[in-house]
């Protein structure tokens, strides 16, 4: 179905009628373990966690393995792991992982080093170049989705 202006449609109508709720719950954890930003979204048949701006931070906030983009990755896919488990989703549940780094040339392994990370998932990975991240310094921000249809629903 494609909505028109025109018509008098907009997108949250089109939600409501769909029996979508856009936005469930959204956490930008001031705690800056993750670096991230969580957002729940429900379908009448399951919930989408959409986290995104992760980053290789620290409990502190601040930057770990500075310069070294293997390491900064594996602290973010670790972070991305503690936020999704923190909202109820497994890993498993993760659909699609995409990264965001200032590099123009990506180490080769990337995704290698990716999947190695976590052998109990098997996203699809999206490499993004960007030029700026939120985090000074920071080589890559990762934004995850994932599909759950067991988490609680909340309101």
């Amino acid at each position: 179905m494609i909505l028109s202006r025109a018509r008098g449609w907009c997108a949250p109508v089109f939600y409501l009628m769909m029996g979508i709720v856009p936005v469930l719950a959204q956490e930008s954890g001031p705690s800056q373990t993750e670096g991230g930003t969580v957002q729940i979204v429900r379908t009448p048949h399951d919930t989408i966690v959409v986290i995104s701006g992760v980053a290789a931070v620290d409990d502190k906030g601040r930057l770990v393995a500075a310069g070294d983009f293997t390491g900064q990755l594996r602290h973010a896919l670790e972070n991305v792991r503690r936020l999704a488990l923190r909202t109820g989703v497994l890993p498993a549940q993760i659909v699609t992982l995409t990264l965001y780094s200032t590099e123009k040339n990506l180490p080769e392994n990337l995704e290698k080093i990716a999947r190695q990370e976590f052998t109990d998932w098997n996203p699809s990975i999206s490499f993004v170049e960007s030029k700026q991240l939120r985090i000074p310094g920071a080589l890559l921000e990762i934004e995850a989705v994932a599909v759950a249809k067991d988490l609680k629903r909340r309101r």
